[in-house]
């Protein structure tokens, strides 16, 4: 547990190699149970988040890991969502790189299984670039988007906005 607050701070560093392996670390830190709710406890969302729009590939495909990870737990998805998430991760939805799209997709399903994440991920404008992955040459990017419109789908409001914009042609 020692380890995380220098870990974390690292992520806000300019220093490329130092932010690349940081952001490394935390991710495979990320695969344990224990340290999915440690790296949130020590405050490493918003950092993680901050670098979604990172110019370079690998800090950003890192950071996404990370989140990815996190998002499999039930009170992370909430704090994902809660400290500004949503926007950044829903415009990764529209980015040609593939492995970051196979991770924006994963990590929204997962939020989607949270009920009130359901509908703000709707209200940040999330359903109309996951139907526009429905057709994806991908089989994971098109079965995470899929995932994440039918959790989306089991809210009342939301299965009026999946058919009103689109949502109905491509299934």
């Amino acid at each position: 547990e020692g380890g995380l607050p220098p870990l974390i701070s690292l992520l806000s560093c300019f220093n490329l190699r130092l932010l690349e392996l940081a952001t490394a670390t935390i991710m495979n830190l990320a695969t344990n149970p224990e340290n999915k709710v440690r790296i949130a406890q020590r405050g490493g969302i918003a950092p993680l988040i901050g670098l979604l729009p990172s110019s370079n590939d690998l800090v950003q495909e890192q950071a996404m890991g990370a989140l990815c990870q996190m998002s499999m737990n039930a009170e992370n998805k909430v704090k994902i969502v809660r400290e500004g998430g949503l926007p950044p991760l829903i415009s990764l939805l529209s980015c040609f790189n593939l492995r970051l799209l196979e991770l924006a997709t994963a990590t929204i399903m997962n939020l989607a299984t949270n009920p009130e994440n359901k509908v703000r991920i709707a209200q940040r404008g999330g359903i109309a670039p996951l139907i526009g992955l429905l057709p994806s040459s991908n089989d994971l990017v098109q079965e995470q988007a899929m995932g994440a419109l039918c959790q989306m789908s089991m809210n009342a409001e939301n299965k009026v906005k999946i058919v009103r914009e689109g949502g109905l042609p491509p299934l």
